[in-house]
């Protein structure tokens, strides 16, 4: 529910040149950051963990939400915040590629998502030293994922995006529910305003279901990956 599902030509360009530029640093950061890391081992890693990440965000929960998985607080326990900031771009660009979102919105995206796995590395990370990793990956995702949403509905905000046009386009919404919120268009074709107060309030009862089923979902892999094998799990950032 935190992606950005809008087409290109409707945000104004100079917060698309922001986010590509802040992206580009984050990535040049985090590049810098992995520098020491072996790159065999680690550039592989993020291509099977960003695939798995893609397959998660392009196939919508069965349940008439219009909600996929992310699975980028995943991401971000298994290869820490910097490589998993790395997936997420890597993500966002084939998404974009294939009609999933515009090109230009591409970074304001790794932004989003990005910030999952960056939220949900540090939340696990401070809950997993009292809590059992399953439990500690529970509550991370849920946050992470609320705050990702908290920072997708500012980001259409501050563009001053009518909040009507991102429901519109959002690709999963397939005759749920949420579409009854969706105004008529008119002959113009053009989608009537509605407010960001009415936005979240639309977005975040079907987003909360979501953020619990993905808790649920990451929960229940990074448990059985806990007993299973506990080497994939990250290298902790010093």
């Amino acid at each position: 529910m935190s992606h950005l599902h809008i087409p290109d030509g409707i945000i104004d360009p100079i917060w698309l040149l922001i986010g590509f530029i802040v992206t580009g640093l984050i990535i040049g950061l985090s590049l810098f950051m992995l520098r020491k890391k072996d790159i065999q081992k680690l550039v592989p890693r993020i291509g099977i963990i960003s695939a798995v990440m893609l397959l998660g965000m392009s196939v919508p929960l069965p349940i008439g939400i219009g909600y996929h998985l992310n699975l980028s607080v995943l991401v971000g326990i298994i290869l820490g915040p910097w490589a998993g900031f790395i997936s997420a771009f890597i993500v966002n660009l084939i998404l974009a590629l294939i009609g999933h979102g515009g090109v230009t919105v591409i970074g304001l995206n790794s932004l989003i998502i990005g910030s999952e796995t960056v939220f949900g590395f540090l939340f696990f990370g401070a809950l997993r030293s009292f809590l059992r990793i399953n439990i500690s990956a529970l509550i991370a995702t849920f946050f992470a994922l609320a705050l990702s949403t908290a920072l997708m509905m500012g980001i259409v905000g501050i563009t001053q995006v009518n909040p009507a046009k991102f429901l519109h386009h959002h690709e999963h919404n397939h005759q749920t529910q949420l579409e009854e919120h969706n105004h008529q268009v008119d002959s113009q074709e053009e989608l009537a305003e509605i407010s960001l107060i009415k936005f979240a309030k639309i977005i975040i009862p079907f987003a909360f279901i979501g953020w619990v089923i993905e808790s649920l979902i990451t929960s229940a892999i990074i448990g059985f990956m806990g007993r299973v094998k506990p080497d994939l799990f990250y290298e902790r950032e010093r």
